[in-house]
């Protein structure tokens, strides 16, 4: 009953995030019912949790962090006259805290993966062969499915089953000839990567194991945007961008390495804080979504907490579903090297509720010790 409960809490949150920034999402305010909903929900958590733990316990370097950006977010934000900005985004964290209260079993999470693919599946073929998506943004579309699609993955890290592979290895074949039709590249690959990961064909010891190999991959969109940067300021890339065209019709970077370029310029103008403006530019970039908005510091700190999070699983890395979330955050984090929905205003929040979902794995995995 447990498992079932869960994934109908599940399926309500991905319904949430899908419609949240549609006509329909705004017509009924979505986004604002799903904050005061996480609000109401966390404070009762937290009520649970207090009650609970006598003397509460706390993980210093954690709740520092969270403290401190959510100073530097918030302050940014209003000095600069962005209003309400970083609200707009911390909501988030309340929702990871609240999953991090739950206890996923390895049979919920093959529920709730189950459930997710078939509803990736549903919105990748209705964007794709109806139009009841028309107008809507193939990469948004993608987004929900390659989500769906790693959530699906987590419980079959390191299958050795024949049988599960060549499942995994048909769905992922579907979900890419879907995200080929959205004319998404980055989803495919990010597909394809997990894939290799998961079945044990690409390493993930250092990433499974180490902290400073966890900083380096949650650093790459960072290390992408500046490499693009200073590449387009010193090559002519016609002859890529002509091979592009001829192939994908768009392109090499799809404009991306100009919008790069002035992020710079204006992380130059406001290195320390940033402008405090979320949505100061469409920067297809989570690194330089943040640095524009926050700064370095804010920056430092953001990517500070998700190592964290992610430093949390290493004593469980040998837990299929641990290390399957863990995994499935880190290639989202990378393919955010090139797209939209980390950070924002409207942030995607599916990503923060596999981090929810880490944690709340972690804390059974330690109270079962």
């Amino acid at each position: 009953m447990e498992t079932v409960l869960y994934t109908a809490a599940m399926v309500v949150l991905w319904v949430l995030n899908l419609v949240k920034g549609t006509g329909l999402g705004q017509t009924y305010n979505v986004l604002g019912i799903t904050k005061l909903l996480c609000v109401a929900v966390a404070v009762v958590c937290a009520m649970r949790k207090i009650r609970r733990e006598r003397p509460l316990r706390t993980n210093r370097q954690e709740f520092f962090t969270v403290l401190l950006m959510g100073v530097v977010f918030i302050g940014s934000s209003l000095s600069h006259g962005s209003q309400t900005d970083a609200f707009d985004y911390l909501w988030t964290y309340l929702l990871v805290f609240i999953l991090s209260e739950t206890r996923p079993t390895r049979s919920a999470l093959l529920l709730t993966g189950l459930a997710y693919a078939v509803m990736g599946l549903v919105v990748l073929t209705a964007y794709t062969y109806t139009d009841i998506l028309k107008g809507w943004d193939g990469n948004s579309v993608a987004m929900v499915g390659l989500n769906s699609f790693l959530i699906f993955l987590v419980p079959y890290f390191g299958i050795r089953n024949v049988r599960s592979k060549l499942i995994l290895i048909g769905a992922g074949i579907i979900f890419g000839i879907l995200f080929w039709q959205t004319n998404s590249r980055s989803c495919i690959l990010a597909a394809a990567v997990t894939l290799l990961l998961f079945f044990g064909i690409l390493p993930t010891r250092g990433l499974l194991a180490s902290q400073r190999m966890q900083l380096v991959m949650l650093l790459v969109p960072l290390f992408v945007a500046a490499f693009v940067a200073i590449l387009t300021s010193a090559w002519d890339l016609a002859a890529l961008d002509a091979w592009s065209m001829e192939n994908f019709n768009k392109p090499i970077f799809n404009g991306r390495d100009q919008v790069w370029v002035e992020g710079f310029r204006l992380l130059g103008n406001n290195h320390w804080f940033g402008t405090g403006n979320i949505n100061a530019g469409y920067w297809h970039n989570s690194a330089l979504a943040c640095l524009t908005a926050f700064g370095l510091v804010g920056y430092s700190l953001w990517t500070n907490l998700f190592r964290i999070c992610l430093a949390h699983g290493i004593p469980y890395r040998k837990d299929p579903c641990t290390a399957g979330l863990m995994v499935a955050f880190t290639v989202i984090v990378l393919q955010q090297s090139v797209e939209l929905g980390l950070m924002a205003s409207n942030p995607n929040i599916l990503p923060y509720a596999i981090l929810g979902i880490l944690l709340g794995r972690i804390n059974l995995l330690r109270e079962e010790l």
